[in-house]
């Protein structure tokens, strides 16, 4: 059985106390909070994962992860991680969500710069549908 490290996602011996690649301690991986295991697989080499990990952040409306959403923003070439990461953001407050958003205007993606351009539309606009909802 393959052993992965949380921390890089570097293949490890079975027997690690420390990942040898980035240094993580794998006994404190245990008495992590569930949103702290959520923003390492973020960073996880398998994109579904990734993205997963990144949904459940939003609906969780994790303030944790915001300074990691916009280092996905910022610097991933994946668009479909970072459109991800947008559709997310609709579950925040717009005054929390709109400065990741407009930032991603700029993104190096037309598609991602598109997205954020409409997401912002819509979060400026506000709750859509009958009153009451």
């Amino acid at each position: 059985m393959n052993h992965f490290c949380p921390g890089c996602f570097a293949e490890i011996p079975a027997e690690a106390v420390r990942c040898p690649v980035c240094g993580f301690d794998l006994a404190a991986y245990d008495g992590l909070h569930f949103e702290e295991r959520l923003l390492l697989a973020t960073r996880h080499l398998i994109r579904e994962h990734q993205m997963m990990a990144v949904q459940v952040l939003g609906q969780r409306r994790s303030r944790l992860a915001l300074a990691r959403f916009a280092d996905i923003l910022a610097n991933e070439r994946d668009p479909y991680v970072c459109l991800v990461v947008l559709r997310a953001l609709r579950n925040y407050p717009p005054d929390v969500a709109l400065p990741l958003v407009r930032a991603a205007e700029g993104h190096r993606s037309r598609l991602v710069a598109r997205f954020a351009r409409e997401l912002e539309a819509e979060l400026r606009a506000g709750p859509t549908g009958p009153p009451g909802t």
